[in-house]
């Protein structure tokens, strides 16, 4: 995605295979609630800042920072995503 993060490069330089792995295994297990999420426009925009200042925060190095923005934007995605479920029944669809 042109101006985006490159996702699969910044996981890289951890240079952590099994790490790498796991994120892989992760990602594939969540694209179904990913998708639920992003198919709300203002949770996909809300998302895509909380993305922009986490990058941020990794560049200046402030892992303390960092964490933070991460934490409340798992939260946050936790409780859309639970709301959602909730809301269209998609727990009884699957």
């Amino acid at each position: 995605m042109p101006g985006g993060l490159d996702e699969p490069r910044l996981y890289d330089a951890c240079g952590n295979h099994r790490l790498l792995g796991l994120i892989e295994a992760h990602h594939n297990a969540a694209d179904r609630y990913v998708r639920i999420l992003l198919s709300n426009l203002d949770y996909r925009n809300r998302s895509q800042t909380e993305h922009r200042d986490l990058l941020a925060a990794c560049r200046r190095r402030n892992g303390e920072k960092a964490i933070v923005i991460l934490r409340q934007h798992l939260r946050e995605g936790s409780e859309t995503l639970v709301s959602a479920i909730r809301e269209d029944g998609l727990s009884r669809k699957s």
